[in-house]
């Protein structure tokens, strides 16, 4: 009887486990934007360990620093103040070592960083578990209580199964966020592309109107002119003015053209 009840235990344990890791994994895919998926991942695993206190931070790379991109039950000073190294403070060497870290009373913790922060904020038993994606730590997920609190196999195991999800989706997140910055970067870049191929259109539209174009009509004037001036017997002088002046005409013509084909389509 008494394996019995065990066993039913075990399989009840297990099927709680299964449909919070199911809840999670619905929650985490239900989006792509990042700052959506850290918060919706933050409030349904603090529901999970009915916590009330948490937050997620993720690794800036280049400056090897830790900071809140999601957060519950916490102030604003103490999230804008916990800016953690990587190898410093709890959340720090999670990053470092890849291995979850859980304390039943972080204000006595020595690995414990900004002890009057943590004492301000009376946080006491505090879990920092490693968000890992492809071998790649990408930040932390922290959960906390204000009362000592002796985290169990359990919760320990739900947390680093929690973790992975919620990193697999951070990882997704980034990647679509990046990908659309790039292609926001993209357009833009046309934009100022075809901008800059408007001006210089313009530009060279308008070298040819004031210019080259007035130049040909000044001459072709001229030349309509000295062919009324010429005497009736200069025949031959006259073909050519006059053939000179067609030719004139029909390089006109041709500028006339190259301006309208220039100008912009907007």
């Amino acid at each position: 009887m008494a394996e019995r009840k065990s066993l039913e235990l075990k399989i009840d344990e297990g099927s709680q486990y299964l449909q919070a890791l199911n809840s999670i994994a619905t929650v985490v895919s239900q989006s792509l934007s990042l700052d959506t998926v850290l918060y919706s991942a933050l409030d349904k695993t603090l529901e999970i360990m009915n916590k009330d206190i948490g937050g997620i931070l993720l690794l800036d790379e280049p400056k090897k620093e830790l900071k809140y991109a999601a957060y519950r039950g916490l102030s604003s000073e103490y999230v804008q103040q916990m800016h953690i190294l990587v190898g410093e403070g709890i959340a720090g060497k999670v990053v470092q070592t890849g291995e979850a870290i859980f304390s039943e009373n972080i204000l006595v913790d020595p690995r414990a960083v900004l002890p009057k922060l943590l004492l301000a904020e009376g946080l006491k038993a505090f879990a920092s578990v490693p968000l890992i994606s492809k071998n790649k730590v990408l930040g932390v997920i922290n959960i906390a209580c204000l009362e000592p609190y002796s985290f169990s196999d359990q919760d320990i195991q739900l947390l680093n199964s929690i973790a992975a999800q919620v990193a697999m989706a951070v990882e997704n997140a980034k990647l679509h966020q990046e990908v659309r910055l790039q292609d926001l970067s993209r357009g833009e870049l046309l934009q100022e592309i075809f901008s800059i191929q408007e001006e210089e259109r313009k530009r060279i539209a308008r070298e040819l109107h004031d210019d080259t174009s007035q130049a040909i009509v000044s001459l072709t004037t001229s030349l309509e002119a000295v062919v009324t001036l010429l005497p009736d017997d200069i025949d031959e002088a006259t073909i050519m003015l006059k053939k000179a002046q067609s030719q004139l005409t029909t390089i006109l013509d041709g500028i006339h053209r190259v301006m309208y084909e220039l100008r912009p389509s907007m």
